[in-house]
């Protein structure tokens, strides 16, 4: 069995392309995920101890501690909390203006996520074919053949398919 560094060399470019493309969707998943965990914050606890503070009408230390606090969460309960005096209608218009605002950044990167996703399948189907074609050319080129045919009668039409289409 080979090992690994003689997989890599016989592998060719195209699977250089595809641990490239793989180490970067590596990269992202990673970035996204601490990026999450570190917004993560028990909100149940949070948002109660901001409902405490507010009752003591002490607005400045709920402002401190949403400040304090990491995360989508409570940069939209500041939100609503500096537009408290504004009417329901505006701290939910405020909210909704918020909200357009952390979407993004919780979603930043998904899509190049989504793309290598969908495009690595490809890249190892294409280096599959070429490989075959490297095998077919050099069994030609060899002069094998089978009882039946000739490789070289068989696998002629595989060489022009790419380029007239499909049969």
């Amino acid at each position: 069995m080979p090992t690994l560094p003689v997989m890599l060399s016989n592998g060719g470019p195209v699977l250089w392309l595809l641990l490239l493309v793989s180490a970067v969707g590596v990269a992202v998943f990673i970035e996204r995920f601490l990026h999450c965990h570190r917004a993560q914050i028990n909100s149940t606890e949070f948002l109660n101890g901001v409902r405490t503070v507010l009752k003591r009408n002490n607005v400045v230390e709920a402002l401190s501690i949403c400040d304090a606090t990491p995360g989508p969460v409570a940069r939209l309960v500041k939100t609503a909390i500096l537009n408290r005096d504004h009417g329901r209608e505006r701290v939910r218009e405020a909210l909704e203006e918020a909200g357009l605002v952390e979407v993004p950044r919780l979603e930043e990167k998904l899509n190049l996520l989504a793309t290598i996703a969908q495009l690595a399948p490809l890249l190892g189907l294409l280096g599959t074919v070429l490989g075959f074609m490297q095998t077919f050319y050099q069994m030609q080129e060899a002069g094998l053949t089978t009882p039946v045919v000739r490789l070289s009668d068989g696998s002629g039409g595989r060489w022009s398919a790419p380029q007239r289409g499909w049969p």
